[in-house]
């Protein structure tokens, strides 16, 4: 059996996610300014990142603040991956609820740690939240996240949380009370591996979401009219023509509605244009509602 350093194994793929974390940060500027999803992104794998070269550091600095700073920065990292998805899917966060679980989870770890040593007990109470996390993140991109980069992201979560279920039912048999982090066994290798290496994936996982949703405005920046929301004219021909083609493949009925606003110039006129402008929006959003979406300017 390959001899694996397994400090090693899981300081450099974590570091290259940090790497890509400072890339999501970096490229922050080329987003709009409402985005703090790109935010927390950015910062979750530099924090996971952290929290693998703490780990490292173990038998240089004191074992329990290696232990208990590598807990924190894990923990910390794993909730701003789920509040990023959250925020970019449009989802309610619950910050404070996983703040306060992630402290009392490291007042357990420090008890069983310091005042009564048991590693079994400590991965025990690391996964069963580690596990809530992971799981609440599956079920936010499952069932809100669309595209190849939501498939993608899913994946790699759902990859993380079975990896993670599996070895901590196997802290019960493979471990016991005084056993260590980088104790070299079969079961401790794999999970190491598929942790760090999601890690990294995660990452082009968040970069992907984040370059579909720029894809995605530019496209419907290019079709529709940025004041109202309705179809540009070019969009409005080319959605006739389907429209045709399809009537005249199927026979089914077809209806072309055009509405003009009487004395429109008078409103500008004797109003401004910034209630010519509302008078346009809300006629777009009545239309909107009456016809599935399905509304255009000329």
């Amino acid at each position: 059996m390959i001899s694996l350093d397994l400090r090693s194994v899981v300081l450099v793929p974590s570091l290259l996610g940090a790497s890509m974390g400072v890339v999501l940060l970096g490229v922050r500027r080329n987003y709009p300014a409402n985005n703090p999803w790109l935010l927390l992104w950015g910062l979750a794998p530099l924090l996971c990142g952290a929290a693998a070269l703490t780990y490292s550091l173990e038998g240089v600095v004191p074992p329990a603040l290696a232990a208990l700073g590598g807990h924190a920065l894990l923990l910390a990292g794993e909730v701003l991956f789920l509040m990023g998805s959250q925020r970019f899917l449009g989802v309610r966060t619950h910050g404070r609820l996983w703040a306060l679980l992630c402290v009392a989870d490291l007042l357990l770890l420090a008890w069983f740690y310091l005042v009564q040593p048991d590693y079994r007990v400590r991965m025990l109470l690391l996964g069963g939240l580690r596990t809530a996390i992971l799981a609440t993140h599956l079920v936010v991109l499952l069932r809100w996240a669309r595209g190849f980069a939501g498939t993608f992201m899913a994946a790699v979560v759902a990859a993380q949380l079975l990896t993670l279920v599996a070895r901590t039912i196997a802290v019960v048999w493979v471990y016991s009370a005084h056993s260590q982090r980088f104790d070299a066994s079969l079961v401790q290798s794999v999970y190491l591996l598929v942790s760090v290496f999601s890690l990294m994936l995660l990452s082009i996982g968040c970069q992907f979401m984040a370059s579909e949703r720029v894809r995605d405005e530019f496209r419907y920046l290019a079709t529709h009219d940025d004041l109202t929301g309705a179809m540009a004219r070019r969009t409005v021909i080319e959605a006739s023509r389907q429209e045709l083609s399809r009537w005249q493949r199927y026979g089914e009925p077809l209806s072309l509605l055009l509405l003009d606003v009487d004395h429109f110039k008078r409103i500008n006129d004797g109003h401004g244009h910034q209630v010519g402008d509302q008078v346009l929006t809300d006629l777009v959003q009545v239309l909107q509602a009456q016809s599935r979406g399905r509304v255009g300017l000329a």
